[in-house]
């Protein structure tokens, strides 16, 4: 049973409409249900429950993060194929130790990381491999489990492409060289036996392959006891089928009970029975969902064209696999036969062919039990980004992963090294465009910027020499709009430079940003004095709309706010605050920075005076929101404390990142903005 169900006309994933799914999230999508996979899940766990046994779910049918992170919460096991997958199932929190490692080619990487995350066990298939992970492991001093997976030469009657059981198929070893296999193990220092593992293909559809396969097995577990070789558990693998057309699979009750049956009547010994499921668990608890772009009517038949294909769903272009497809909404006219084909440049791009449907240009369908082997085998082919994954849990839904962009379709071709910077809480990524001429866009600049899917940063800072120390440098939020400057920044592009001993130290290092020039001196190994220029008060350079004086009114809720405005390269507004904990920083600073006072926006600084050298300052910074930390907005109100003769030079500014130093010796002179940088890691892009 799954829980994508009619509510009248419209098709539901579990409690949420199908059709506001897609227009949330856009199509092509897959759509998970969290309710179908944990049933699934505790169907399968439950028909063993009387035997010892694990359950280690086959990560390459779905190895989507959340739904991993799902199944360790149910006390998955896993079986992983590669080191990418070992990374996946660690990500999602896995016991390593409930990590099983199959797959024919294990490459030396791959092994090592293995053994360094602890993995409960290889299922080795080859002769060389054994002597691989033996070498390793030694070198790494520890000892690796090993279950030698034989090849049974049994026929599952699936098709060719997944059979996996035949003397003709590339997994495992010879039953007839296991007993010798076996004594090759004992020979060797840092491997050890514990078990033996059979897999003999996929969407299999009877009951005979699977008790063949095992009766095979545990006729090698008996003539190994005979040569003094115990084991601890026999892996039968997986390959149960499910139906996704006519097909009538064995039920999981008299699966488990073939199974147990012939382990209880063969096994000479007690044996832990171990399994590797990954359709039969997965493949109902997702639809694939898409819109109809055309109906193209020809002399022969009817097309309708989707915006999802084989790069998509390459099942019935690989295998002829059958999906159900059905309307997502049902519409009250006569159905139509009508193959359903993708944009894809190749006759074998169809999902379905000869559907009865009943569907518009705009509509959208959903393509049924595509959880398993749907989007982990979906591509880039003809440079389509992949499709976006959401998981649907009664009546809330998540991404669980974004739709690709093109920028990602690029993103391996076009690297461009990056620099992790921070500065008094601010964090900075910090791109060194001296070898690379590439311009940095709106979108590319806010895709970075996001906190999971991107680097993460609060400002992007791009660097390009002129001359000697001079560089052009240039400051952008997160929503793409460029700044005029920022000291902070200016600290961590100072710190780069230096770290990489791009400029002389001992010299001022100039900053040439959109509008202006900022100064840098080098006072420590991780501190600086940065040169934010002469505070300006003019209108013209806030600019702000309203009469010149020295404190401004503004109504803001119907309350009077009095703040002092300035430029410190960009406009600031400095309020008095009592309490700086208490400040309205998300509400006034909004409104004041939104004000129509101020045509370009504002920075807010919220100020409280705490002595003659020291306030505590929080700062709503346009198109940012509160920000840990303001260079400009810390200078900007340290100047109207000096200004107002509130406080004297130096002042300590206590933000919430931090604290700076402001140094300013009055009208018509520099501020000088003093505190350190710290390089985090660097990487690409």
């Amino acid at each position: 049973m799954d829980y994508f169900l009619y509510k009248g006309d419209e098709l539901y994933a579990e409690d949420v409409c199908v059709s506001k799914i897609a227009e949330e999230y856009g199509t092509p999508c897959y759509i998970y249900s969290q309710q179908t996979l944990e049933r699934h899940w505790q169907a399968v766990e439950g028909v063993f429950a009387k035997h010892p046994h694990r359950i280690c779910y086959a990560v390459k049918a779905n190895g989507n993060l959340a739904l991993l992170k799902i199944l360790a919460g149910l006390g998955a096991s896993f079986d992983i194929v590669s080191g990418g997958e070992l990374a996946r199932v660690m990500a999602a929190g896995a016991d390593p130790q409930k990590v099983v490692f199959s797959g024919v080619g294990k490459t030396t990487a791959e092994i090592k990381q293995a053994l360094s995350v602890g993995i409960g066990v290889f299922n080795v298939e080859s002769l060389p491999e054994i002597h691989r992970i033996n070498i390793i492991a030694e070198n790494l001093g520890k000892i690796a489990s090993v279950a030698v997976r034989i090849n049974p030469d049994i026929n599952a009657n699936t098709h060719p492409y997944i059979s996996t059981g035949l003397s003709s198929n590339k997994f495992g070893i010879d039953k007839n060289q296991v007993l010798s296999v076996y004594k090759t193990i004992e020979t060797l220092p840092a491997l050890k036996a514990v078990g033996i593992a059979c897999h003999i293909g996929s969407q299999i559809l009877e009951l005979t392959p699977f008790e063949e396969a095992l009766s095979c097995v545990l006729q090698l577990v008996s003539a190994l006891k005979d040569e003094g070789v115990l084991l601890q558990h026999v892996d039968v693998g997986g390959g149960l089928g499910v139906c996704y057309d006519a097909e009538t699979p064995p039920s999981l009750e008299d699966y488990a009970a073939t199974l147990l049956n012939t382990l209880h009547k063969q096994a000479p010994y007690p044996l832990e029975l171990w399994l590797e499921p990954g359709r039969v668990i997965v493949a109902n608890a997702a639809i694939l969902v898409a819109k109809v772009e055309y109906l193209k009517e020809t002399a022969h038949k009817t097309f309708a064209i989707l915006d999802a294909g084989m790069t998509d769903l390459v099942r019935p272009a690989l295998y002829h696999a059958h999906h159900n497809i059905i309307a997502v909404k049902k519409l009250k006219q006569k159905e139509k036969m009508m193959d359903l084909v993708g944009p894809v440049c190749e006759s074998s791009d169809f999902l379905g062919k000869s559907r009865l449907l009943a569907i518009l240009p705009g509509d959208y369908i959903a393509v049924r039990s595509v959880g398993a082997y749907g989007f982990s085998m979906s591509s880039q082919y003809n440079a389509r980004p992949r499709c976006a994954e959401i998981l649907v849990h009664k009546d809330k839904t998540q991404s669980i992963r974004r739709r690709e962009t093109i920028a990602d379709l690029l993103s391996h071709e076009q690297k461009q090294p990056f620099v992790k910077m921070q500065a008094l809480g601010n964090d900075f990524v910090l791109l060194d465009l001296d070898d690379n001429k590439e311009m940095w866009s709106s979108d590319k600049i806010k895709q970075l910027s996001h906190r999971q899917e991107g680097i993460g940063y609060d400002q992007l800072l791009t660097l390009k020499r002129k001359e000697g120390n001079q560089f052009y440098y240039r400051i952008y939020n997160a929503d793409g709009g460029e700044v005029e400057q920022c000291g902070n920044g200016a600290r961590a592009v100072a710190l780069y430079l230096a770290l990489k001993n791009k400029i002389d130290s001992t010299l001022e290092l100039q900053l040439l940003t959109c509008n202006r020039v900022m100064t840098v001196k080098t006072i420590g190994p991780k501190r600086f004095l940065v040169n934010m220029g002469p505070p300006d008060f003019s209108p013209a350079a806030i600019p702000l709309q309203m009469p010149l004086q020295d404190q401004y009114e503004i109504r803001v809720d119907n309350q009077i706010q009095c703040f002092a405005a300035l430029s410190m390269g960009n406009p600031h507004a400095v309020l008095r605050v009592e309490s700086i904990e208490n400040a309205s920083v998300q509400s006034i600073g909004k409104a004041v920075c939104l004000h129509p006072c101020f045509p370009r926006q504002s920075n807010v600084g919220f100020m409280q005076i705490i002595d003659r050298h020291r306030l505590a300052l929080r700062v709503y910074e346009r198109a940012v929101g509160e920000t840990l930390a303001c260079g400009s907005g810390a200078c900007a109100a340290a100047v109207i404390a000096l200004r107002e003769g509130d406080c004297d030079s130096p002042v300590t500014v206590q933000l919430t990142g931090g604290e700076l130093i402001i140094h300013w010796q009055g009208e018509n002179t520099p501020v000088w903005m003093e505190g350190e940088a710290e390089c985090v890691y660097e990487g690409w892009v």
